[in-house]
């Protein structure tokens, strides 16, 4: 009979998470995920947009000094060519190791969906509407308060001049 485990308190979700994910995600050559999860607050939100890092290859032996494979997306790989000095050093730095000394970029499309695309900015309300919103609200003392009423009222008109 297996002697029964012993219960030792409630366990954080990231420490199990962890245990699952961990190993699929060291198959493919990373030793964390965090690379992974933070990859386009480490690269940038610009070059994060249309990169992904495929895999981290290390010498047999060697915990460092690695070559570290970029999915790119379409010809942008030559300008990250030019970067990828200050890409190894952001990436290192926030492994706390030098665990990259090489990029290679691979022209492939990426395997997560591609990010939205911002929201262009609201179209200005009529001239008369604007006026008689401006009248309104120049009698709120306070500046803070005036601008959300502001930007209130300005959403409110653009809501009723959307309907039919």
């Amino acid at each position: 009979m297996a002697s029964p485990t012993k219960w030792s308190g409630p366990v954080p979700l990231g420490a199990l998470a962890a245990r699952v994910i961990d190993p699929a995600v060291g198959r493919r050559g990373f030793a964390t995920a965090e690379l992974l999860a933070s990859w386009d607050t480490i690269v940038g939100a610009r070059n994060g947009a249309f990169t992904q890092p495929e895999k981290l290859v290390f010498a047999r032996g060697q915990a460092g000094g690695g070559v570290l494979t970029v999915r790119v997306d379409g010809p942008r790989a030559i300008f990250l060519q030019h970067e990828a000095g200050q890409l190894i050093a952001r990436i290192n730095s926030f492994l706390g190791f030098a665990a990259v000394a090489e990029l290679r970029f691979i022209q492939k499309p990426l395997s997560r969906k591609p990010r939205k695309a911002e929201a262009p900015p609201p179209a200005p309300i009529p001239a008369p509407l604007a006026e008689a919103l401006d009248e309104a609200v120049s009698t709120v003392d306070g500046d803070p308060l005036k601008e959300a009423l502001r930007r209130l009222g300005e959403g409110v008109i653009r809501d009723r001049l959307a309907r039919p």
